[in-house]
């Protein structure tokens, strides 16, 4: 149990290691993220501050954490999720050297046998080498490329999906599962797409799980967490629109292509998580960890824009900052308070329980 938790941990080490070389990749070395035409500030962001920035954004996530800590695929597929979106910027960039597209090709394979939330990469880095190569940033030949991209993924995750077609007469096995679970064996959940009331009570779920709920959607934080979240996202959301205009209108094509790339990417891995809660209850945040990376890459552009338009570039740190705040408090004074009773874990009392068991152990 220990060692399979490590190896979550591992992993989700891996995912912020992989949101800061993602963002030292999507932020030019040469340019700024605000420019002339974006906002006041057209000097000055460095994009080790920005990655950093992204980096905390992951790192401090409580249900991220929580996660990391436990015995779960979903670290383990953000992880290779997050290196797969880097090296597809590095191949956009120009990089794709033949080892790039080969690495690429099996890290999507292998984020996809991870989880199949995965799925899009291989598609996608399909795709960002055929841009690559129109663009003229690819050295080798787009069959190659393409052999190297899709070979090694079909290798590494085709037999799992030819293996659940000849067990189950379907590629992902999700009708089993829901068999298993007792749920219908066709679409139920309709009124999740067609009830604009019931797909915004499910998507606040969405959102508050993405932070920090913990217990399945039984313990929460106080709702003004989830509100200063919210807010956070909006601006950053916003910040990252007026970013992309900005760039339009300035028509740098590259820095457009670079957003568009991690907008995709988390685009669809918000659809593939949407139409699995069409079949099943599941509409989690953690599901949607694969685009973490791209998440926080995207909210820190957004508030760092508007920070440099304010000229109050420490603002662009409020994200990170309040994750960590609430990383830091949540075990303690949200999560052991509801699991364990309050008298079993202060006091006299429990320091005596815990020695009693201590010597107990020792003499053993």
């Amino acid at each position: 149990m220990h060692l399979a938790r490590a190896v979550s941990t591992g992993f989700g080490l891996l995912t912020v290691v992989g949101a800061y070389l993602l963002a030292l990749e999507i932020v030019p070395t040469n340019a700024t993220v605000s420019t002339r035409g974006l906002s006041p500030l057209s000097k000055g962001v460095e994009p080790r501050r920005l990655a950093l920035l992204a980096a905390a954004v992951v790192a401090f996530n409580p249900m991220f954490l929580a996660v990391s800590g436990a015995v779960s695929n979903d670290a383990a597929v953000a992880g290779l999720s997050a290196i797969a979106l880097w090296l597809m910027a590095r191949v956009l960039n120009g990089g794709g050297a033949w080892r790039i597209v080969l690495a690429l090709g099996v890290v999507s394979g292998v984020a996809v046998l991870a989880k199949t939330s995965a799925l899009a990469a291989v598609p996608l880095a399909a795709l960002v080498v055929i841009v690559a190569r129109l663009r003229g940033r690819l050295p080798i030949p787009l069959w190659q490329a393409a052999a190297l991209v899709l070979l090694p993924a079909a290798l590494i995750c085709g037999w799992w999906f030819a293996r659940n077609h000849a067990l189950y007469g379907e590629l992902t096995g999700t009708t089993a599962l829901m068999q298993t679970l007792g749920y219908p064996g066709a679409p139920y959940r309709t009124a999740f797409l067609t009830d604009p009331a019931v797909f915004v009570e499910e998507f606040r779920g969405l959102r508050y799980s993405f932070w920090a709920l913990f217990g399945w959607f039984k313990i929460l934080v106080p709702l003004f967490w989830y509100h200063v979240l919210d807010a956070l996202s909006l601006l950053g959301a916003a910040g990252l629109a007026a970013l992309a205009v900005g760039r339009w209108r300035a028509r740098r094509w590259d820095d457009l292509l670079r957003l568009g790339l991690v907008v995709a990417w988390s685009g669809a891995v918000f659809a593939g998580v949407t139409l699995y809660n069409v079949y099943l209850d599941a509409y989690h945040g953690r599901l949607l960890f694969p685009a973490l990376s791209a998440v926080a890459l995207l909210l820190v552009l957004g508030l760092d824009w508007l920070a440099a338009w304010l000229r109050a570039r420490w603002a662009a740190a409020i994200l990170p900052v309040t994750l960590a705040a609430l990383a830091a408090l949540a075990p303690l004074v949200y999560v052991r308070p509801t699991l364990v009773p309050r008298r079993q874990w202060t006091g006299r009392r429990f320091l005596r329980r815990r020695l009693r068991s201590t010597c107990a152990t020792a003499r053993a």
